[in-house]
Protein backbone atom coordinates (compact mmCIF):
# COMPACT_ATOMS: atom_id res chain seq x y z
CA UNK A 1 0.00 0.00 0.00
CA UNK A 2 1.20 3.51 -0.94
CA UNK A 3 2.05 5.47 2.48
CA UNK A 4 0.41 9.05 3.31
CA UNK A 5 3.81 10.54 2.11
CA UNK A 6 3.32 8.23 -0.87
CA UNK A 7 -0.37 9.10 -1.04
CA UNK A 8 0.29 13.20 -0.55
CA UNK A 9 2.89 13.51 -3.27
CA UNK A 10 0.02 11.19 -6.10
CA UNK A 11 -2.71 14.04 -4.81
CA UNK A 12 -0.01 17.14 -5.57
CA UNK A 13 0.83 15.85 -9.16
CA UNK A 14 -2.62 14.63 -10.42
CA UNK A 15 -4.61 18.08 -8.35
CA UNK A 16 -1.49 20.63 -9.15
CA UNK A 17 -1.06 20.69 -12.44
CA UNK A 18 -0.82 23.16 -15.04
CA UNK A 19 -3.45 24.80 -18.03
CA UNK A 20 -2.54 22.27 -20.59
CA UNK A 21 -1.78 19.28 -18.02
CA UNK A 22 -5.12 19.95 -16.82
CA UNK A 23 -7.13 19.19 -19.08
CA UNK A 24 -5.25 15.40 -19.69
CA UNK A 25 -5.70 15.03 -15.65
CA UNK A 26 -9.67 16.01 -15.91
CA UNK A 27 -10.13 13.49 -18.75
CA UNK A 28 -9.41 10.83 -16.87
CA UNK A 29 -11.85 11.32 -14.05
CA UNK A 30 -11.99 7.50 -13.18
CA UNK A 31 -8.03 7.85 -12.40
CA UNK A 32 -9.18 10.65 -10.62
CA UNK A 33 -11.95 9.29 -8.42
CA UNK A 34 -9.30 5.87 -7.63
CA UNK A 35 -6.86 8.49 -6.35
CA UNK A 36 -9.24 10.26 -3.88
CA UNK A 37 -10.46 6.94 -2.80
CA UNK A 38 -7.09 5.75 -1.98
CA UNK A 39 -6.25 9.07 -0.20
CA UNK A 40 -9.91 8.54 1.99
CA UNK A 41 -9.11 5.41 2.78
CA UNK A 42 -5.27 5.87 3.89
CA UNK A 43 -7.04 8.11 5.93
CA UNK A 44 -9.41 6.33 7.30
CA UNK A 45 -7.07 3.51 8.47
CA UNK A 46 -5.13 6.16 10.29
CA UNK A 47 -8.38 7.19 12.11
CA UNK A 48 -9.00 3.65 13.44
CA UNK A 49 -5.74 3.37 14.50
CA UNK A 50 -5.91 6.40 15.80
CA UNK A 51 -9.20 5.79 18.11
CA UNK A 52 -7.54 2.64 19.46
CA UNK A 53 -3.73 3.73 20.52
CA UNK A 54 -5.01 7.49 20.76
CA UNK A 55 -2.19 9.45 19.20
CA UNK A 56 0.48 6.85 18.81
CA UNK A 57 -0.61 5.94 15.38
CA UNK A 58 1.31 3.44 13.48
CA UNK A 59 1.25 3.34 9.51
CA UNK A 60 0.38 0.43 7.00
CA UNK A 61 3.39 -1.55 7.55
CA UNK A 62 2.92 -1.46 11.03
CA UNK A 63 5.48 1.18 11.85
CA UNK A 64 5.27 3.87 14.38
CA UNK A 65 4.28 7.19 12.93
CA UNK A 66 5.13 10.84 14.56
CA UNK A 67 1.69 12.94 14.66
CA UNK A 68 3.88 15.60 13.74
CA UNK A 69 4.67 13.71 10.07
CA UNK A 70 1.05 13.03 9.81
CA UNK A 71 0.51 16.94 10.83
CA UNK A 72 3.00 17.57 7.81
CA UNK A 73 1.57 15.33 5.35
CA UNK A 74 -2.46 16.51 6.25
CA UNK A 75 -1.07 20.16 6.35
CA UNK A 76 0.15 19.63 2.65
CA UNK A 77 -2.83 17.61 1.42
CA UNK A 78 -5.53 19.75 2.53
CA UNK A 79 -4.59 22.84 -0.03
CA UNK A 80 -5.31 21.01 -2.92
CA UNK A 81 -8.37 19.09 -1.43
CA UNK A 82 -10.00 22.20 -0.45
CA UNK A 83 -10.01 23.72 -3.90
CA UNK A 84 -10.93 20.72 -5.70
CA UNK A 85 -14.08 20.52 -3.65
CA UNK A 86 -14.50 24.77 -4.63
CA UNK A 87 -13.76 23.82 -7.95
CA UNK A 88 -17.63 23.55 -8.64
CA UNK A 89 -19.79 26.42 -7.75
CA UNK A 90 -23.24 27.04 -7.01
CA UNK A 91 -25.72 25.84 -9.62
CA UNK A 92 -28.94 27.45 -9.60
CA UNK A 93 -30.52 25.03 -12.78
CA UNK A 94 -33.07 22.65 -11.65
CA UNK A 95 -31.75 20.25 -13.97
CA UNK A 96 -27.60 20.81 -12.65
CA UNK A 97 -29.22 20.02 -9.47
CA UNK A 98 -30.98 16.99 -10.08
CA UNK A 99 -27.81 15.74 -11.67
CA UNK A 100 -25.59 16.86 -8.86
CA UNK A 101 -27.71 15.33 -6.44
CA UNK A 102 -28.28 11.77 -8.93
CA UNK A 103 -24.20 11.83 -8.37
CA UNK A 104 -23.43 13.30 -5.44
CA UNK A 105 -21.52 10.55 -4.14
CA UNK A 106 -19.59 9.26 -6.60
CA UNK A 107 -18.37 13.51 -7.77
CA UNK A 108 -14.69 14.49 -7.33
CA UNK A 109 -16.35 17.28 -5.36
CA UNK A 110 -17.44 14.85 -2.59
CA UNK A 111 -14.80 12.59 -2.37
CA UNK A 112 -12.45 15.45 -2.29
CA UNK A 113 -14.79 16.59 0.75
CA UNK A 114 -14.52 13.56 2.31
CA UNK A 115 -10.54 13.97 2.23
CA UNK A 116 -10.73 17.37 3.69
CA UNK A 117 -12.81 16.33 6.53
CA UNK A 118 -10.41 13.69 7.91
CA UNK A 119 -7.62 15.72 7.19
CA UNK A 120 -9.54 18.41 9.39
CA UNK A 121 -9.87 15.64 12.38
CA UNK A 122 -6.08 13.92 12.00
CA UNK A 123 -4.61 17.76 12.13
CA UNK A 124 -6.61 18.96 14.93
CA UNK A 125 -5.41 15.74 16.63
CA UNK A 126 -1.86 16.31 15.90
CA UNK A 127 -1.96 20.10 16.77
CA UNK A 128 -2.37 18.78 20.81
CA UNK A 129 1.10 19.13 22.23
CA UNK A 130 0.93 17.88 26.48
CA UNK A 131 -3.36 17.92 26.43
CA UNK A 132 -3.42 21.53 24.89
CA UNK A 133 -3.98 22.47 21.83
CA UNK A 134 -1.47 24.40 19.75
CA UNK A 135 -3.47 27.21 18.29
CA UNK A 136 -0.77 28.35 15.88
CA UNK A 137 -0.75 24.62 13.72
CA UNK A 138 -4.70 25.16 13.03
CA UNK A 139 -4.03 28.83 11.79
CA UNK A 140 -1.33 26.92 9.63
CA UNK A 141 -3.77 24.50 8.33
CA UNK A 142 -6.39 26.80 8.10
CA UNK A 143 -4.13 29.76 6.17
CA UNK A 144 -3.96 32.14 8.86
CA UNK A 145 -0.90 34.09 9.79
CA UNK A 146 0.98 32.65 12.81
CA UNK A 147 1.22 34.92 15.80
CA UNK A 148 3.41 35.63 18.87
CA UNK A 149 2.33 33.34 21.59
CA UNK A 150 2.92 36.54 24.34
CA UNK A 151 0.69 38.56 22.58
CA UNK A 152 -3.10 38.80 23.70
CA UNK A 153 -3.87 41.13 21.20
CA UNK A 154 -2.71 39.04 18.22
CA UNK A 155 -3.85 36.00 19.48
CA UNK A 156 -7.22 37.68 19.31
CA UNK A 157 -6.52 38.70 15.82
CA UNK A 158 -6.01 34.79 15.32
CA UNK A 159 -9.13 33.86 16.77
CA UNK A 160 -11.20 36.71 14.58
CA UNK A 161 -9.23 35.28 11.36
CA UNK A 162 -10.23 31.86 12.31
CA UNK A 163 -13.90 32.86 12.77
CA UNK A 164 -13.92 34.01 9.39
CA UNK A 165 -12.74 30.96 7.93
CA UNK A 166 -15.46 29.48 9.82
CA UNK A 167 -17.86 32.14 8.15
CA UNK A 168 -16.52 30.87 4.51
CA UNK A 169 -16.85 27.13 5.28
CA UNK A 170 -20.67 28.11 6.34
CA UNK A 171 -21.17 30.18 3.12
CA UNK A 172 -20.24 27.13 1.50
CA UNK A 173 -22.53 25.19 2.71
CA UNK A 174 -24.97 27.80 1.62
CA UNK A 175 -24.40 27.25 -1.73
CA UNK A 176 -24.39 23.83 -0.92
CA UNK A 177 -28.14 23.61 -0.15
CA UNK A 178 -28.93 25.53 -3.34
CA UNK A 179 -26.61 21.95 -5.67
CA UNK A 180 -29.11 20.07 -3.33
CA UNK A 181 -25.90 18.32 -1.94
CA UNK A 182 -27.27 16.34 1.31
CA UNK A 183 -23.94 14.56 1.81
CA UNK A 184 -21.29 17.44 1.68
CA UNK A 185 -23.88 19.52 4.02
CA UNK A 186 -23.06 16.86 6.49
CA UNK A 187 -19.62 16.38 6.22
CA UNK A 188 -19.24 20.16 6.20
CA UNK A 189 -21.50 20.28 9.38
CA UNK A 190 -18.62 18.33 11.02
CA UNK A 191 -15.67 19.97 9.90
CA UNK A 192 -17.36 23.29 10.97
CA UNK A 193 -18.42 21.73 14.29
CA UNK A 194 -14.61 20.46 14.96
CA UNK A 195 -13.21 23.82 14.18
CA UNK A 196 -15.54 25.92 16.59
CA UNK A 197 -14.76 23.06 19.22
CA UNK A 198 -10.77 23.63 18.99
CA UNK A 199 -11.18 27.39 19.00
CA UNK A 200 -13.88 28.44 21.42
CA UNK A 201 -11.28 28.04 24.66
CA UNK A 202 -9.25 30.23 22.90
CA UNK A 203 -12.22 32.82 23.01
CA UNK A 204 -13.83 32.25 19.50
CA UNK A 205 -17.53 34.47 19.56
CA UNK A 206 -19.78 32.28 18.60
CA UNK A 207 -22.78 34.95 18.31
CA UNK A 208 -22.48 34.96 14.31
CA UNK A 209 -22.05 31.33 13.98
CA UNK A 210 -24.88 30.49 16.87
CA UNK A 211 -27.00 32.84 14.21
CA UNK A 212 -26.02 31.02 11.44
CA UNK A 213 -27.04 27.31 12.40
CA UNK A 214 -30.18 28.50 13.78
CA UNK A 215 -31.07 29.88 10.91
CA UNK A 216 -30.27 26.53 8.90
CA UNK A 217 -32.58 24.93 11.73
CA UNK A 218 -35.37 27.53 11.21
CA UNK A 219 -35.34 27.26 7.47
CA UNK A 220 -33.89 23.94 5.74
CA UNK A 221 -37.15 22.42 4.66
CA UNK A 222 -36.75 18.08 4.78
CA UNK A 223 -33.63 17.53 5.40
CA UNK A 224 -32.09 13.78 5.27
CA UNK A 225 -32.77 12.36 8.38
CA UNK A 226 -28.89 12.45 9.55
CA UNK A 227 -28.24 15.81 8.22
CA UNK A 228 -31.57 16.88 10.88
CA UNK A 229 -29.48 15.29 13.52
CA UNK A 230 -26.17 16.98 13.27
CA UNK A 231 -27.42 20.21 12.98
CA UNK A 232 -29.97 20.15 15.60
CA UNK A 233 -26.79 18.83 17.82
CA UNK A 234 -24.88 21.89 16.84
CA UNK A 235 -27.51 24.16 17.29
CA UNK A 236 -27.89 23.01 20.75
CA UNK A 237 -24.37 22.53 21.91
CA UNK A 238 -23.51 26.19 20.85
CA UNK A 239 -26.77 27.02 22.37
CA UNK A 240 -25.40 25.79 25.77
CA UNK A 241 -21.90 26.94 25.37
CA UNK A 242 -23.22 30.40 24.75
CA UNK A 243 -25.45 30.44 28.31
CA UNK A 244 -24.74 32.78 30.86
CA UNK A 245 -27.67 32.12 33.11
CA UNK A 246 -28.37 29.06 34.38
CA UNK A 247 -32.46 29.70 34.34
CA UNK A 248 -31.45 29.68 30.19
CA UNK A 249 -29.85 26.32 30.00
CA UNK A 250 -32.69 24.55 28.38
CA UNK A 251 -33.68 27.86 26.46
CA UNK A 252 -33.43 26.65 22.81
CA UNK A 253 -34.08 22.82 23.96
CA UNK A 254 -37.51 23.66 25.09
CA UNK A 255 -38.21 25.50 21.56
CA UNK A 256 -37.96 21.79 19.88
CA UNK A 257 -39.97 20.14 22.82
CA UNK A 258 -42.77 22.73 21.89
CA UNK A 259 -42.32 22.09 17.58
CA UNK A 260 -42.46 18.07 19.21
CA UNK A 261 -45.84 18.49 20.66
CA UNK A 262 -46.80 21.01 17.53
CA UNK A 263 -46.10 18.08 14.77
CA UNK A 264 -46.76 14.85 17.36
CA UNK A 265 -49.61 16.25 19.56
CA UNK A 266 -49.90 16.24 22.85
CA UNK A 267 -50.18 13.15 25.17
CA UNK A 268 -53.98 14.05 26.16
CA UNK A 269 -54.73 14.21 22.37
CA UNK A 270 -53.29 10.29 22.17
CA UNK A 271 -56.81 8.89 21.02
CA UNK A 272 -57.57 12.20 18.58
CA UNK A 273 -56.29 13.10 15.32
CA UNK A 274 -54.76 16.16 15.50
CA UNK A 275 -54.16 18.23 12.18
CA UNK A 276 -50.50 20.00 12.45
CA UNK A 277 -50.16 23.71 11.39
CA UNK A 278 -46.56 23.94 9.68
CA UNK A 279 -47.11 27.73 11.02
CA UNK A 280 -47.16 26.91 14.40
CA UNK A 281 -43.31 25.37 14.02
CA UNK A 282 -40.44 27.60 14.44
CA UNK A 283 -38.08 25.21 12.91
CA UNK A 284 -38.85 23.89 9.28
CA UNK A 285 -36.45 20.83 9.38
CA UNK A 286 -38.92 19.03 11.15
CA UNK A 287 -41.05 16.52 8.95
CA UNK A 288 -41.88 12.85 9.03
CA UNK A 289 -38.23 11.36 8.27
CA UNK A 290 -36.63 13.66 10.71
CA UNK A 291 -38.90 13.96 13.85
CA UNK A 292 -37.40 10.97 15.85
CA UNK A 293 -34.15 11.74 15.07
CA UNK A 294 -34.67 15.47 16.51
CA UNK A 295 -35.94 14.15 19.44
CA UNK A 296 -33.39 11.66 20.33
CA UNK A 297 -30.84 14.51 19.89
CA UNK A 298 -33.03 16.62 22.45
CA UNK A 299 -32.91 13.23 24.70
CA UNK A 300 -28.96 12.99 24.46
CA UNK A 301 -28.78 16.10 25.64
CA UNK A 302 -30.87 16.03 28.38
CA UNK A 303 -29.07 12.41 29.11
CA UNK A 304 -26.07 14.44 28.99
CA UNK A 305 -27.55 16.81 31.60
CA UNK A 306 -28.34 14.36 33.90
CA UNK A 307 -24.55 12.42 33.72
CA UNK A 308 -23.97 16.27 34.42
CA UNK A 309 -25.66 15.80 37.87
CA UNK A 310 -24.93 12.54 38.94
CA UNK A 311 -21.09 13.28 39.05
CA UNK A 312 -21.80 17.15 41.09
CA UNK A 313 -23.59 14.67 43.58
CA UNK A 314 -20.70 12.58 43.43
CA UNK A 315 -18.00 15.13 44.03
CA UNK A 316 -20.68 16.50 47.13
CA UNK A 317 -20.72 13.10 48.52
CA UNK A 318 -16.82 12.89 49.01
CA UNK A 319 -16.05 16.52 49.86
CA UNK A 320 -18.53 15.72 52.87
CA UNK A 321 -17.08 12.38 53.41
CA UNK A 322 -13.70 14.26 53.97
CA UNK A 323 -14.75 16.79 56.14
CA UNK A 324 -16.22 13.90 58.36
CA UNK A 325 -12.93 11.98 58.15
CA UNK A 326 -11.11 15.11 58.65
CA UNK A 327 -9.27 14.95 55.55
CA UNK A 328 -9.68 18.41 53.87
CA UNK A 329 -8.02 21.02 54.86
CA UNK A 330 -9.12 24.66 55.46
CA UNK A 331 -11.51 26.39 57.86
CA UNK A 332 -15.10 25.00 58.01
CA UNK A 333 -16.61 28.23 56.87
CA UNK A 334 -15.26 28.37 53.60
CA UNK A 335 -15.58 24.84 53.25
CA UNK A 336 -19.42 25.07 54.11
CA UNK A 337 -20.23 27.91 51.83
CA UNK A 338 -18.49 26.36 48.70
CA UNK A 339 -20.77 22.95 49.25
CA UNK A 340 -23.45 25.12 49.80
CA UNK A 341 -22.90 26.48 46.08
CA UNK A 342 -22.73 23.38 44.66
CA UNK A 343 -25.76 21.92 45.73
CA UNK A 344 -27.38 24.94 44.80
CA UNK A 345 -25.83 24.05 41.48
CA UNK A 346 -27.00 20.28 41.58
CA UNK A 347 -30.22 22.00 42.62
CA UNK A 348 -31.23 24.68 39.87
CA UNK A 349 -29.70 21.88 37.09
CA UNK A 350 -31.94 18.91 38.49
CA UNK A 351 -35.07 21.32 38.31
CA UNK A 352 -34.53 22.45 34.65
CA UNK A 353 -34.00 18.38 34.06
CA UNK A 354 -37.08 17.93 35.40
CA UNK A 355 -39.10 20.79 33.76
CA UNK A 356 -37.58 19.53 30.61
CA UNK A 357 -38.79 16.10 30.87
CA UNK A 358 -41.65 17.48 32.00
CA UNK A 359 -42.66 19.68 28.92
CA UNK A 360 -41.37 16.11 26.48
CA UNK A 361 -43.76 13.80 28.71
CA UNK A 362 -46.14 16.10 27.73
CA UNK A 363 -45.61 14.95 23.87
CA UNK A 364 -47.03 11.78 22.37
CA UNK A 365 -43.70 10.69 21.27
CA UNK A 366 -44.35 6.75 20.02
CA UNK A 367 -42.01 4.57 18.02
CA UNK A 368 -37.81 4.01 19.19
CA UNK A 369 -37.50 7.38 20.77
CA UNK A 370 -40.70 6.20 23.34
CA UNK A 371 -37.86 3.21 25.05
CA UNK A 372 -35.15 6.20 25.00
CA UNK A 373 -37.27 8.53 26.98
CA UNK A 374 -38.32 5.81 29.36
CA UNK A 375 -34.34 5.08 29.72
CA UNK A 376 -33.86 8.70 30.83
CA UNK A 377 -36.70 9.24 32.92
CA UNK A 378 -35.24 6.23 34.82
CA UNK A 379 -31.97 7.35 34.84
CA UNK A 380 -33.75 11.13 36.22
CA UNK A 381 -35.52 9.48 38.44
CA UNK A 382 -32.85 7.08 40.09
CA UNK A 383 -30.67 10.63 40.43
CA UNK A 384 -33.75 12.27 41.79
CA UNK A 385 -33.55 9.57 44.74
CA UNK A 386 -30.06 9.40 45.61
CA UNK A 387 -29.97 13.31 45.77
CA UNK A 388 -32.83 13.38 48.15
CA UNK A 389 -31.43 10.61 50.27
CA UNK A 390 -27.98 12.51 50.66
CA UNK A 391 -30.09 15.57 51.84
CA UNK A 392 -32.49 13.43 54.33
CA UNK A 393 -28.57 11.52 55.58
CA UNK A 394 -26.80 15.04 55.74
CA UNK A 395 -29.24 18.00 56.82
Amino acid sequence: PVSLKGMRNIVKIAFQSSDDEENTWRECKGLLNFILEKCRDQLNQFSIQEKERQFVIRDFDNRMTDPKVIYKHCLSLAPYLLSEFLRFPSSSDAEDNAKLKKANKATLSFLALECFELVVKHTLNCCQENGKVNINKVADFLGVCNINKDSQEEEDELITSISKRISEFESNVEGLIERNSPSEIEVMIVIISNLINIAFPFGLKLDTHLAWIRKMCEEMPQPSPSLAKKLVTLHLKLEHLMVEDMNDIFRADAEYSEDICTYVGKSEDINEDKDMDPRDQKFKIFHETTIYNIIEVVLSVQDNAIHEAQWILSFIENEVEGQINGDKGGSQDEEGSFNMEVRDQLYNLLDKIVVMMGSLCNCKITGPPSLHMCKTLTNLYTTLTNTTKFCIAHK
